[in-house]
């Protein structure tokens, strides 16, 4: 009985150390932006660096190409995607698509639909299609979400090279469930 004892507690001790060395291993690529009042858990390793245009607030990558971008540009109007039927949603998926398409002639649209990211209504696409550097072509597949907060529509492009994408699926989703909005009085003092 006294070994069966120890035995457990020996497993709950360690249960503890494996739990809290995960968080805090996850802790450490945690990103916080205090302007726009949202936090993201990149993967640990990534790097982050600013966007180089105005409406890309961070570019977190990897060595292997694989990416996480979040985009913020001002709406109109203090609108949520929560105010639209769905049927409206999958015709702004439709357009944004075909706006894509104007860029990349080659893009390809291999799922779309609606889901949830911070408790808001959010869309979401999966395409590929190909970038053009000096002298090379790279096959690209993104995974894309859209949700509209406060008066600003939020985008999250998580990338990587079409042949690596599968791989990194599920590294790049898990990054996009941690993605909060902040409550904009935590950052006061």
């Amino acid at each position: 009985m006294r070994n069966r004892s120890f035995a457990f507690q020996v497993i709950l001790i360690i249960l503890a150390a494996l739990i809290g060395s995960a968080q805090a291993g996850g802790a450490q690529n945690l990103y916080r932006n205090k302007d726009y009042a949202f936090s993201i858990l990149f993967p640990t390793g990534w790097q982050q660096k600013a966007g180089q245009t105005p409406s890309t607030v961070v570019v977190s990558k990897n060595q292997e190409g694989d990416s996480i971008i979040i985009q913020v540009r001002q709406l109109p109007q203090n609108v949520t995607l929560d105010e639209f039927p769905d049927s409206e949603l999958q015709a702004v998926i439709i357009d944004a698509y075909n706006e894509l398409k104007r860029r990349f002639s080659d893009a390809t649209l291999q799922d779309s639909g609606i889901t949830h990211i911070s408790n808001r209504k959010a869309i979401w696409m999966l395409y590929s299609y190909s970038i053009k550097e000096a002298f090379a072509t790279i096959k690209v597949t993104t995974m894309y979400y859209q949700v509209w907060h406060e008066g600003k529509l939020y985008g999250i492009l998580c990338s990587a090279p079409s042949g690596r994408y599968d791989l990194v699926s599920s590294t790049l989703l898990n990054s996009v469930r941690s993605f909060i909005f902040e409550d904009r009085s935590w950052y006061r003092k």
